[in-house]
């Protein structure tokens, strides 16, 4: 609790911040702690990818994948808007064969969390968020599968194409 308790923040097109006390958001810092890192674990004959496959067969892999849905032509922001509507009156049943189980609106659920215009669909080990963006027209879209790391990025593949066409 409190300073102390802070761990790591990112953004995924900006970098890391690895303690409060450190304004880099850049990744200088982080990299430096994972060079120190790197240096303990070669003392154990380990490599970091030997240690993230440790943490892997722990707690299971998890892929993670983005990508975007465009809409074009002088309407483009209004096909989105009708899209994000249409997806909220009709929610997505299922996903690759994935049965949704839950729906979190975050525009109109009460999370606790601010407002955001946004969706997160549940399928067991599987979640993605379906965000339009407030600058362009085009939908974000960002894909979580826990599967065996052997098959998961070709299934998450499979996944995020058929998100992507259900979005067209």
């Amino acid at each position: 609790y409190g300073e102390d308790a802070f761990c790591l923040a990112y953004e995924e097109s900006c970098g890391y911040v690895v303690k409060s006390s450190y304004c880099d958001k850049d990744g200088i810092y982080a990299t430096k702690l994972l060079c120190e890192i790197a240096e303990q674990f070669k003392v154990q004959n380990k490599t970091l990818i030997d240690y993230l496959d440790d943490i892997y067969e722990s707690v299971g892999y998890t892929c993670s994948l983005s990508d975007c849905v465009m809409f074009s032509g002088a309407n483009s922001k209004q096909k989105l808007n009708e899209t994000v509507e249409n997806l909220r009156k009709n929610p997505l049943k299922s996903v690759n064969n994935y049965k949704i189980t839950e729906i979190i609106d975050y525009f109109y659920d009460n999370t606790g969390l601010p407002k955001q215009n946004f969706l997160e669909y549940k399928a067991g080990n599987l979640k993605f968020i379906l965000r339009p963006s407030g600058t362009e027209p085009k939908f974000k879209i960002y894909l979580f599968l826990k599967e065996d790391k052997s098959i998961a990025i070709d299934k998450a593949k499979e996944i995020m194409n058929e998100i992507k066409e259900l979005l067209k």
